[in-house]
């Protein structure tokens, strides 16, 4: 019998999608000027990801043909 694990440790505040919807709720609630440097951040680190996963990919094509 397979039992599910209980937390170690419980908030007894609010669940997880609790949060995520009163965070959700905040984000909507923001101007578009108020979102910008979020936005900003989100897109540096976006491009930071695309640009190493294509040098993984590219890495992990040439590591194929090694073999």
């Amino acid at each position: 019998d397979h039992k599910r694990r209980r937390h170690r440790k419980t908030h007894g505040a609010i669940g997880f999608s609790e949060l995520f919807r009163m965070v959700l709720q905040n984000w909507k609630g923001l101007s578009d000027e108020e979102r910008a440097p979020f936005e900003e951040v989100a897109d540096e680190i976006k491009a930071e990801y695309d640009e190493e996963a294509s040098a993984y990919r590219s890495w992990k094509r040439r590591d194929q043909w090694r073999k």
